[in-house]
C-alpha cells in the first residue's frame, strides 16, 4: 500500500516537473519573440490594393453610393484570406487554399455569409512574369473552391485589355451580381 501511495506520488510529480517544462519553454518561447519585435526595423504600412483594385473598390463604392439596389444587400471587403470565410474539416485539403486571399469579397448583410469574390486580373501586377504559370493555377484552385463552397465568382479583366475601365468593371459586376442572384435563387442557394 505504501508502495503503491509513494508511485502514486512519484509520477503526480513527474507530471508536474512535465507541465513546469512546458510552461518555461512556453515562456522561454514568448521571450524570444518580444525580443525579435523588439530587434524589428523598417516596419511599414504598406497600401492593400494596386492602383487597378483601387479604381475598381471606389466603383464599388461609389455604386452603394448612388444606391444601386444590387450592392445594396452587401458589404465590400478588400483583400480577404480564404480562410477568413471558408472552412473545411479536411486538414488536407484546408491547407492547399487557406492562406490564399481575394481582391474582393461580397458578403450578405443579413446573413453575414460570403455571396461573391471578384477577382481581378492584372497584367502580371501581383505575382511577376517569373510566377504567371503558379498564378494561374492559383487563381483556378480560388474559382474551383468558390465554386464548391456556392460563392459566386466574379473575374475581371486587366485595364490594359478594355477601353472604358472604370465602365467596364461597373457593367460586368452589376451583370455577374444579378447572374449569380439569378442561379442562386434558381438553385435554391
Amino acid at each position: 500500500m505504501l508502495d503503491e501511495l509513494i508511485k502514486q506520488k512519484r509520477q503526480e510529480i513527474n507530471e508536474y516537473k512535465e507541465k513546469a517544462d512546458k510552461a518555461e519553454r512556453y515562456m522561454q518561447k514568448l521571450m524570444d519573440l518580444e525580443q525579435k519585435i523588439q530587434n524589428m526595423q523598417n516596419i511599414i504600412p504598406k497600401p492593400i490594393l494596386n492602383d487597378e483594385e483601387q479604381e475598381i473598390f471606389s466603383v464599388l463604392l461609389s455604386l452603394k453610393r448612388k444606391g444601386d439596389k444590387q450592392l445594396q444587400h452587401y458589404t465590400i471587403c478588400p483583400q480577404v484570406a480564404f480562410s477568413a470565410f471558408l472552412r473545411n474539416d479536411e486538414k488536407v485539403d484546408w491547407y492547399i487554399y487557406n492562406k490564399f486571399y481575394v481582391d474582393f469579397l461580397l458578403v450578405d448583410k443579413e446573413t453575414s455569409k460570403p455571396f461573391c469574390v471578384i477577382e481581378y486580373y492584372g497584367l502580371g501586377g501581383k505575382h511577376g512574369k517569373d510566377d504567371e504559370e503558379g498564378a494561374q493555377k492559383r487563381d483556378m484552385i480560388k474559382k474551383e473552391v468558390c465554386k464548391k463552397a456556392g460563392i459566386g465568382f466574379i473575374e475581371l479583366k486587366a485595364k490594359q485589355e478594355v477601353e472604358n475601365f472604370k465602365d467596364y468593371v461597373r457593367a460586368t459586376i452589376l451583370a455577374e451580381i444579378e447572374r449569380i442572384e439569378q442561379t442562386k435563387t434558381n438553385y435554391g442557394g
